[in-house]
């Protein structure tokens, strides 16, 4: 009997060890985690580079070529976490060399969960440059913002004179089909954009303490949850 407490005793130990383990790795990557993709032309074929790290990943599905039809190839986002909660860190850059073109969307609308302290806000960080004569179509899926969750985005553009881009952002504040309302979130949302070395767009915004007052306003959002 005392050998097989001993065994037992063992078991245990390995794995509590094991399950700590797992966790540690789980946080690392969770929290610090970045991929990057640079498209490029070599003649008349699109050369994709990637560079993935953490849940952050990066699919380029095959298309056929009774499919392409002119379409550039599209990169298909992915965090395999599932979601973002405080504290986490997501780090995107993307560079298009010249007259390169690229679609760039997502598999799934992210999710901001309930934040333990909303005073450390899960943070992405996203770095586009846009080369001569390059196009960029950056079109993820929605953001959706859970009640009490606490988010701070920062894109930063850089648009060569002649390049283009056509991007399209979407934020919803609760889940109304859940019967879910917000009474308490922080978010804070950065956007520079230059174009051809020069500031044309800046702007930034910040929901928190005083939520229902800033939503309401005629002036604001005007109890709107998708903006």
């Amino acid at each position: 009997h005392h050998y097989m407490m001993l065994d037992i005793l063992c078991v245990n130990v390995v794995l509590t060890l094991l399950c700590i383990v797992t966790i540690l790795v789980f946080f690392f990557f969770k929290k610090r985690t970045a991929y990057e993709i640079e498209y490029g032309l070599v003649g008349s074929d699109m050369l994709i580079r990637d560079s993935q790290g953490g849940c952050l990943k990066a699919r380029f599905p095959k298309i056929s070529r009774s499919e392409k039809g002119g379409i550039p190839k599209p990169a298909i986002l992915i965090n395999t976490s599932g979601g973002l909660a405080d504290g986490d860190r997501l780090t995107q850059k993307i560079q298009l060399k010249p007259n390169a073109t690229a679609i760039i969307t997502s598999q799934a609308a992210e999710r901001v969960y309930k934040a333990h302290n909303l005073s450390t806000p899960a943070t992405i960080d996203t770095e586009i440059t846009i080369e001569e004569g390059a196009s960029l179509y950056w079109l993820p899926q929605e953001t959706i913002l859970f009640n009490e969750s606490s988010l701070k985005r920062h894109y930063a553009l850089d648009i060569s004179a002649s390049g283009s881009c056509l991007a399209a952002e979407t934020l919803v504040l609760s889940r109304l089909a859940m019967q879910e309302h917000l009474t308490k979130i922080s978010l804070t949302d950065h956007w520079r954009i230059q174009f051809g070395d020069k500031l044309v767009f800046a702007d930034g915004f910040h929901l928190g303490s005083n939520l229902q007052q800033q939503t309401e306003g005629a002036a604001l959002l005007n109890g709107a949850c998708p903006l």
